[in-house]
């Protein structure tokens, strides 16, 4: 890892957090608790003090985040900062601010105990340049340094996590032209994420990432690869839930590889026109692998799960093969998926039980409007949420799926890679960590809940004081459900009833189209993420009914409770 740090003329500047318990008059950094309270103080430390130079005392930093077990807080504009219901035990304290790298440590935290710590924060570039493409080094591991570059959008300001995605070249390629045609920098604007892009530097002849041979953690380009990855997650302010990994081709079998070694840092990975895990033993033996596949996925899956070291972490995947690529045989697509369907089921509980398994929950057979057809097989974890998705293109070549032709290999009327792999992973992380509602995860809000007797939006409540479409009527105790048209009872949810001229909801919506779910997302009604979610629930093909309400297209359930 190369160190960024500024020469002084008479000695080099040292970034130090310091936590200092707050009213103490001992020098030193220092935890205490009291009442479950942990309090402290980050400062960068001052500099100079020696060659007749006044040393400078240490300065606060306003809007650290600090987090232990979960929780975060900012410090203030003196740098305090302050945890409540903080319980004895053991914890990892981390600190992050614009500027420096993100500084971790373990603590034994013990009640009214004082604990010294000081913890390093070094200084690194490109911090705060925002909607620029940035050029790095990771200089450590073996081969020596890796150059990549980092996209960060104009809309990142380092108040809030995001997500990183990295995104692996193919032969052939550099950063820019798999940028360029991929259009991840574009998407990476619309959806506030940060894209990094490693560029194969050990001088193959045709700049091919080298995905054969004996994969393993901490060698090797997928340990440069994880180690940028980590770099990156330290240097900016990043959601490490939410950390995912796509290529193509050399980089699609490479992306898979660095997954499955480090599924504690990757939360998803995309693998187009590549390979399946240790498919080939040497660069001689990766010419057969491609035109004809290679042996046994499953024991690939199991070799992919051991050689991980014991991180046991589901992996998200998606697959985007076209059936015409006479470079990677798509046989290679299907094997992937098998290879991850193993790994995944060895890492849900220990065993290979086929509890997640390569048998499709649903196939999917669509096309994109103008463009080509394929066929989508989704794969669901033992909860029923969708872990895996592969797309078979019909007639695409060795492209990656979507993208743009200012950029190589792309196929742009194929189903838009980067948009749906973004879509897909979070909607998986959102499913598997919806706390709201565990008996419901597909409605954690429903406002129409009849069980629901504090759901302030339930007309059907009329127990509910805070009622707001039932608040004028208190003396009609026969018709709750509708106040205003005691002559009416038979049709209390009519909202178009000419015969009833007092309904203040007539109408609720404004307009209503009936239509595919593709021809919803055309017409720009629902977004990607909604297209996806339909997409997998009732089919992209499938009919459904919008209502605009107040300028944004609504389904059925979530229009007002007494609109129908």
């Amino acid at each position: 890892m190369i160190k960024q740090r500024k020469s002084l003329v008479f000695l080099m500047a040292v970034f130090l957090l310091s936590f200092v318990l707050v009213g103490c008059s001992q020098s030193g950094t220092e935890f205490t608790q009291a009442d479950d309270i942990l309090s402290g103080e980050v400062t960068v430390a001052g500099t100079g003090g020696s060659d007749g130079l006044e040393a400078l005392a240490p300065s606060p930093v306003s809007n650290a985040r600090v987090e232990i077990d979960g929780q975060e807080v900012k410090t203030d504009s003196n740098g305090v900062f302050q945890f409540e219901d903080l319980e004895p035990g053991e914890y990892e304290i981390s600190v992050k601010a614009d500027g420096f790298r993100k500084s971790t440590q373990q603590i034994n935290f013990e009640g009214g105990e004082k604990l010294d710590l000081e913890i390093e924060l070094e200084e690194f570039d490109g911090a705060s340049l925002a909607g620029d493409f940035i050029s790095k080094t990771y200089g450590s591991g073996w081969g020596g340094g890796m150059d990549y570059k980092v996209y960060i959008p104009s809309t990142y300001d380092g108040s809030e996590e995001v997500p990183l995605v990295v995104m692996v070249h193919g032969c052939t390629q550099n950063p820019d032209d798999f940028a360029a045609g991929t259009q991840m920098n574009e998407i990476a604007e619309d959806e506030n994420a940060i894209v990094i892009y490693p560029q194969e530097s050990d001088g193959h002849m045709n700049q091919c990432f080298e995905w054969w041979g004996d994969q393993n953690r901490d060698q090797g380009q997928a340990s440069q690869i994880a180690g940028m990855t980590e770099d990156t997650i330290a240097d900016y302010s990043i959601a490490e839930d939410e950390v995912y990994i796509a290529g193509l081709s050399a980089g699609g079998a490479m992306a898979g590889n660095v997954a499955a070694l480090y599924p504690d840092i990757y939360n998803g990975v995309a693998v187009a026109a590549g390979l399946k895990y240790e498919v080939a033993g040497s660069e001689m033996d990766a010419f057969t692998a491609m035109s004809s596949g290679g042996s046994n996925p499953e024991a690939a899956g199991i070799r992919a799960h051991e050689d991980a070291q014991g991180n046991d972490e589901i992996m998200p995947v998606m697959v985007f093969h076209g059936d015409a690529d006479h470079t990677v045989a798509v046989v290679n697509g299907h094997q992937v998926l098998e290879q991850w369907a193993t790994t995944n089921d060895l890492a849900y509980d220990g065993q290979n039980n086929d509890i997640i398994n390569d048998t499709p929950d649903e196939v999917i057979n669509d096309e994109v409007p103008g463009g080509r057809s394929y066929e989508l097989s989704v794969y669901e974890d033992p909860e029923g949420n969708p872990l895996m998705q592969k797309y078979i293109v019909n007639g695409m070549g060795h492209d990656w799926s979507g993208g743009d032709h200012a950029g190589s290999y792309t196929d742009p009327t194929a189903p838009d890679a980067g948009e749906l792999l973004m879509s897909f992973f979070a909607a998986y992380h959102n499913n598997d960590e919806d706390p709201e509602d565990p008996e419901d995860p597909e409605d954690p809000e429903d406002p129409e809940d009849p069980e629901d007797p504090e759901d302030p939006e339930d007309p059907e409540d009329p127990e509910d004081p805070e009622d707001p479409e039932d608040p004028e009527d208190p003396e009609d105790p026969e018709d709750p459900e509708d106040p205003e048209d005691p002559e009416d009872p038979e049709d209390p949810e009519d909202p178009e009833d000419p015969e009833d001229p007092e309904d203040p909801e007539d109408p609720c919506y404004t307009d209503e189209v009936t239509a595919t779910v593709l021809d919803h997302y055309v017409a720009e009604r629902i977004d990607v993420t909604t297209y996806n979610e339909l997409g997998l629930e009732i089919g992209y093909d499938a009919e459904i009914t919008l209502y605009k309400v107040d300028g944004d297209w609504v389904q059925e359930d979530e229009l007002p409770g007494d609109c129908l």
